[in-house]
């Protein structure tokens, strides 16, 4: 994939994008229709910071892409490439957010959208994307947090399946996150809170740190990378304590309230796994009221708005830095992947 990339100075000369870095996009053009995603703010938490003893902490604000979560990146990639490969029928699976983004972007490509939500989708998410034109249908949640092989591989006849299984592309815009972070701070984050459902962000941040030492950008010095889930659907976290490459089949009742977290991805599970432990990470599972308390605390503090996601990821820094995992002096970048809910 690589085209020769430039030298980081060279790159931070260029308009802040997501194509800012177009010699490591799986796109041959390096322009397509944009509604100004990527290049999202580092923001310092200076009151948060305070409240957990963590005096250097930034706030990825994932909420400010144009479908108002971190999916506008991948997805903005995926449709861009159907786009240039002159297909103009794309499908979806989705808990929300990526089907949100899916519906912006086919919208602003004149691309025909078949989304898959779940049966208990909030009223408002299914208005919203018949407004932006989107044939919807809906599916059982198991199928999102269980995804079979029949699920997680084919869309209708005819249709680019664009779900994050199927299109490495939605890799791929998703891990200028990390380049984004590299063209900020000019160093290595110390530590990452990384909000986990099928481990694809973990994925992508890791692949953008490896491409950046390749190019020379940086050494060989990596973030540790914390995934965060619900302890209601946390089958990342097992398998990661209990040292297995692969999820076990998740048999509990229960069931989490942040529907960002509840997919889950037994065929991504052994890239997150090893993006986890190769950055010498780890993985921690919340409560849904810490989640909450967090969120709240993110509100109050920042007046920031985000999704109960980012508010487990604060719960995730109070305890961590309570144990020691995160140091005083350590500099600690959290997602916040959307606005909520």
């Amino acid at each position: 994939m690589s085209r020769g990339v430039p030298g980081l100075r060279q790159v931070l000369s260029r308009r802040p994008s997501l194509l800012r870095l177009p010699e490591l996009a799986p796109l041959s053009a390096h322009h397509f229709p944009t509604l100004g995603e990527g290049a999202t703010p580092l923001i310092p938490a200076e009151g948060l910071a305070v409240e957990l003893d963590i005096p250097h902490l930034l706030i990825k604000d994932e909420a400010q892409n144009p479908s108002q979560s971190w999916e506008s990146r991948g997805v903005a990639m995926a449709i861009a490439r159907a786009r240039e490969l002159g297909i103009g029928k794309v499908f979806i699976r989705s808990a929300g957010d990526s089907a949100l983004a899916a519906a912006c972007y086919a919208s602003l490509n004149g691309l025909d959208l078949k989304v898959a939500v779940p049966e208990e989708s909030d009223p408002w998410l299914l208005d919203q994307l018949r407004e932006q034109g989107a044939e919807i249908s809906t599916l059982p949640w198991a199928a999102l947090e269980q995804p079979d092989d029949s699920l997680s591989s084919t869309g209708p006849d005819g249709w680019l399946d664009i779900t994050e299984l199927s299109e490495p592309a939605r890799l791929e815009g998703a891990k200028t996150i990390g380049f984004e972070l590299i063209y900020d701070l000019q160093r290595v984050p110390d530590v990452m809170l990384i909000p986990t459902a099928s481990g694809v962000g973990l994925i992508a941040i890791a692949k953008a740190f490896d491409e950046m030492e390749a190019a020379g950008w940086i050494g060989s010095t990596r973030p540790q990378l914390i995934a965060i889930q619900s302890s209601q659907f946390c089958p990342l976290v097992e398998a990661f304590r209990k040292n297995r490459s692969e999820l076990a089949p998740w048999t509990r009742k229960s069931r989490t309230e942040i529907r960002e977290l509840r997919p889950a991805s037994p065929q991504l599970a052994s890239l997150a796994l090893t993006a986890l432990r190769d950055s010498r990470g780890a993985a921690i599972a919340i409560e849904d009221r810490d989640s909450k308390e967090g969120r709240a605390l993110l509100a109050r503090r920042l007046g920031l708005g985000a999704s109960l996601s980012t508010g487990a990821c604060v719960a995730a820094a109070r305890s961590l830095r309570q144990r020691g995992t995160i140091a005083r002096d350590h500099l600690v970048v959290l997602i916040s992947p959307s606005s909520g809910p």
